[in-house]
């Protein structure tokens, strides 16, 4: 207990020190929230959006334990009907499923037989009265609602939904109850009746999935009470239908945004390495505050390691604290991120709408860790000091400064051997994009330990050249603080060399598209059901032969798209007219064994996107096995192109090979190619004219291009607040440094006014070294900008996504940068300067 006073005293000592000094500690917590925000905000939007999907997945499927499928998604009823036959009492349930709109929103559609279902999904178990089940199956139209889809329904209870580019415009459902969805309480689904959802959604006579109930230790009776694994049920499906359990269906689709997901966390932990020098210089500033008090108290008979600890006990205070504010400021920017996040996902995936979930204890614990963890990290090597250095080093001012200066070139050079193997680590062979990231932040901390030497050799060229005395003073008094000026110029530099790095990569990636598509988009009209081309968004066969055959189109190309479980992986399997293609556009291929490969595909061989190509490791010559509706195919890879719609990869055969594989010839879309002398104002008004009887949506090409960059803006709209905060975080680092090269240098401050410098001249030359940071950090920021962004690019997107990108700078992305950084240098230099022109000589000149 003896012991233990004297601690107490110590930490109430130094928890004083932050009553008398707030704006250190002010920038201290803000530089730990700021870290944690951009983590805990960005990690809760992520598992809110797939907590989101698997909660709902699981909630939809209700108990079944397996599924029953074919990889193009349309399986034969006649399969279910034999199964029922053979294996009399298997819960066994049929199920359809698509998308449709009511008002812009997108809804989905299931298919259910009510009498089936009841035994598979809680949802419908005991939903319906038997009256009301009668009419449900008898009367088309009369659907059971989630509480989120019964919200969009007309006063008189019904939804109106678009009818698929079909005549008539629109369905008009009646709601018969609601369901409840307590676990995604904002999941919009309605159930109807199998008899009209299955024609709609699907197919006369196809349905989606088998779902069953086929627990591993429970057999399966039949007839003549013989038991079956599940293995033997396998035999009895044909070659091309997959037996899955529902677990693993959930995370093929939950795959589909691995990559996304661990990009955006890569990109908050990145904002946390920038936070990471704002702890650091507070840490220091506030230990370099304190070092004659630290000093003082080792002569009183204090410990090391008392102080060591009595530290440790405040940073991890003052770092709860600021993990606390993160935390709160975390769930603010989670839900702004979350809305950005469910609108990326479902522009690029699948329709999602996701709420933030309640936090619990692995959340504030994940903060804490993160704020306590990254601020003890800050503060090893302050601490080490004062483990290390003797009393007299600690009192004097300028011991620790001159040994940063004299390693200056031993962290050069270490710094030169980290961007070294960084660079070797990032082309390292692998799959996954981790090497990527370990390169990135290897580059930044390379960077971080190359900036005391640089700032010696440039500002010591540059010192003697100045014209002006005060600047000379200025630049003079950033060199000979090394150990201050060096960690909130690498702070602004990771920042500002992270924001130029995503601005190339988002420019190089804009350009690219706009490329592709120029050369691979060139229909003059694309007309589609829906925004959403694949599956259940189909034109109506009558609509198309029309529109094909109107006298200014020269050609017609129809597009199917399906989406395709391929390899474990969900994929687009896409249906061209290959010849009207091979006339009409210029796809760029990557890889190519023929000279023509339209006349390949339109000879039964298919092209993949390189996405595909590189994730499953094919190439031209190669062959590929697909499930079709009641077979297995062969077909041979004759190109690899690019392509930037998908990921995930797309297998593009035929027209007339797909409708052969699928046993089905509906359009998604159709791109219509007008002869050179038509003129496009007055096509317009026929085509108007033409779909005004079906719900359809008609794009010119440049529309359609417009709406594609809108979606490529929104993708990347979520890189903005990580950048913003990054410099925000990197702005209160410059504060912090010009307050401890204030404290460094006030001395000569007060001789500098003895002298007869005037207040505003003071003000001037501390504003001065404020300037020569920020200048400084844009140097270094233009130097690491580019390499950073050709790791991004060639390896970290290349591995993530697989897309091929070419690497072009913006030249006016750097006067932006510097107009960015004189002003945020400026601006942070403010204060400093303030209160270094308004204190007074005699004040500063004194020993203290």
């Amino acid at each position: 207990m003896a012991g233990c006073c004297p601690m107490f005293k110590l930490l109430i000592a130094f928890l004083r020190h932050h009553r008398r000094r707030p704006l250190p500690t002010l920038l201290w917590i803000l530089g730990v929230a700021l870290g944690v925000t951009m983590v805990s905000g960005i990690y809760l939007a992520n598992q809110a959006a797939l907590n989101s999907f698997t909660s709902a997945t699981r909630v939809l499927s209700g108990r079944a334990t397996h599924e029953i499928s074919t990889a193009s998604g349309r399986l034969d009823e006649n399969l279910y009907v034999e199964l029922v036959k053979k294996l009399p009492g298997l819960k066994i349930a049929p199920l359809v499923e698509g998308e449709l709109s009511v008002d812009g929103q997108v809804l989905s559609v299931i298919g259910i037989d009510p009498f089936a279902a009841r035994e598979l999904n809680p949802l419908i178990e005991n939903k319906l009265k038997p009256e009301e089940l009668l009419r449900f199956i008898s009367e088309p139209g009369l659907v059971l609602a989630s509480p989120a889809a019964a919200r969009l329904a007309t006063a008189d209870g019904r939804l109106r939904l678009d009818n698929g580019g079909r005549t008539g415009g629109e369905l008009n459902l009646r709601l018969l109850g609601t369901v409840d969805m307590h676990q995604n309480p904002e999941k919009r689904v309605v159930f109807g009746d199998l008899s009209w959802t299955q024609e709609l959604l699907q197919g006369a006579g196809l349905l989606k999935k088998l779902e069953l109930i086929l627990p591993e230790a429970t057999p399966l009776p039949t007839v003549s009470a013989r038991q079956f694994s599940e293995a033997e049920l396998r035999k009895l499906l044909p070659a091309h239908v997959q037996l899955t359990t529902t677990g693993d269906q959930a995370r093929i689709h939950t795959a589909m945004l691995d990559s996304f997901n661990l990009n955006l966390t890569a990109l908050s932990l990145l904002s946390l390495f920038v936070g990471f020098y704002l702890v650091y210089n507070t840490i220091l500033f506030s230990l370099l505050q304190r070092r004659r008090e630290i000093g003082v108290l080792l002569t009183l008979g204090f410990s090391r390691h008392q102080l060591t600890v009595a530290l440790l006990i405040e940073i991890s205070l003052v770092a709860g604290f600021g993990s606390l504010l993160g935390l709160g400021l975390g769930y603010v920017l989670a839900g702004y991120s979350l809305n950005i996040i469910n609108q990326t996902i479902s522009d690029l995936y699948f329709f999602l709408r996701s709420s933030l979930p309640r936090l619990n204890f692995s959340f504030y614990l994940r903060g804490l860790t993160i704020g306590i963890g990254s601020a003890w990290a800050a503060a090893f090597f302050p601490l080490l000091e004062i483990r290390r250095n003797s009393i007299l080093s600690l009192l004097s001012r300028r011991r620790g400064e001159d040994r940063t200066f004299r390693r200056r070139k031993l962290n050069f050079g270490l710094g030169l051997l980290i961007i070294t193997v960084s660079l070797a680590i990032a082309y390292l062979p692998g799959e996954t994009p981790h090497f990527g990231f370990a390169a990135a932040f290897g580059i930044c901390l390379g960077s971080s330990l190359l900036t005391p030497y640089g700032i010696e050799r440039t500002l010591s060229r540059l010192g003697p050249h100045l014209p002006n005395l005060k600047w000379r003073l200025a630049v003079g008094a950033v060199r000979r603080s090394l150990s201050r000026s060096a960690p909130a110029v690498a702070a602004l530099m990771v920042a500002l060399s992270m924001s130029l790095a995503i601005s190339l990569m988002i420019g190089s990636f804009r350009a690219t598209v706009t490329n592709w598509f120029n050369h691979s988009i060139q229909g003059d009209f694309y007309i589609t059901d829906s925004d959403r081309d694949y599956d259940a968004s189909l034109l109506e066969q009558e609509l198309v032969s029309e529109l094909s055959r109107l006298p200014e189109v020269v050609a017609a190309n129809r597009y199917r798209n399906l989406r395709y479980q391929f390899n474990q992986r969900l994929i687009r399997l896409t249906g061209v007219d290959s010849q009207v293609l091979g006339k009409y556009s210029s796809y760029h291929f990557s890889a190519q064994n023929s000279p023509d490969p339209w006349l390949e595909v339109s000879r039964g061989a298919v092209m993949i996107s390189e996405t595909l190509a590189r994730k499953h490791r094919l190439q031209p010559g190669q062959r590929l096995t697909l499930n079709g509706l009641n077979e297995r195919r062969e077909f041979t890879v004759t190109a690899v192109f690019r392509d930037y719609v998908t990921e995930h990869g797309v297998i593009l055969m035929d027209f007339a090979n797909l409708q052969e594989l699928i046993g089905n010839d509906r359009v998604n879309s159709l791109a219509l190619f007008l002869a050179p002398t038509s003129d496009r104002r007055d096509f317009t008004a026929v085509l108007e004219k033409k779909i005004a009887l079906y719900s359809c949506k008609v794009y010119a090409n440049h529309d359609l291009k417009k709406r594609i960059m809108e979606i490529f803006d929104r993708s990347f709209a979520i890189t903005l607040s990580t950048r913003l905060i990054a410099i925000f975080v990197a702005f209160f680092g410059i504060i912090s440094a010009l307050l401890a090269i204030y404290l460094e240098n006030e001395r000569e401050y007060g001789i500098l006014r003895a002298l007869g410098l005037s207040r505003k001249e003071v003000f001037g030359i501390a504003l001065g070294h404020s300037l020569t940071l920020g200048l400084l950090a844009a140097i270094g920021a233009a130097l690491t900008g580019p390499l950073l962004a050709w790791i991004l690019i060639k390896v970290i997107n290349l591995k993530s996504f697989g897309w091929s990108i070419d690497f072009s700078i913006d030249l006016l992305l750097y006067p932006a940068t510097i107009a960015i950084t004189i002003l945020a240098s400026l601006a942070a230099g403010l204060y400093p300067a303030w209160r270094i022109a308004s204190t007074q000589p005699s004040f500063q000149m004194r020993e203290r």
